[in-house]
């Protein structure tokens, strides 16, 4: 009996674990992949500035 008992915990603190582990993971991954769109649409938009200013300077 407590065997049983035991496993059920152990599977309901599992089941909250992967319920919070889950949307915790993918919370990261759009972070990352939001911190790395705007890196490289700072650093598209720097180069347009440069390239902007190149064709300035050309004429």
């Amino acid at each position: 009996m407590n065997y049983i008992l035991i496993y059920s915990v152990k599977a309901k603190i599992q089941k909250v674990i992967i319920l919070f582990y889950v949307p915790f993971d993918l919370l990261i991954w759009l972070f990352l992949i939001w911190i790395t769109k705007r890196i490289m649409r700072y650093k598209h938009k720097t180069e347009h500035k440069k390239q902007k200013n190149s064709l300035k300077d050309g004429q």
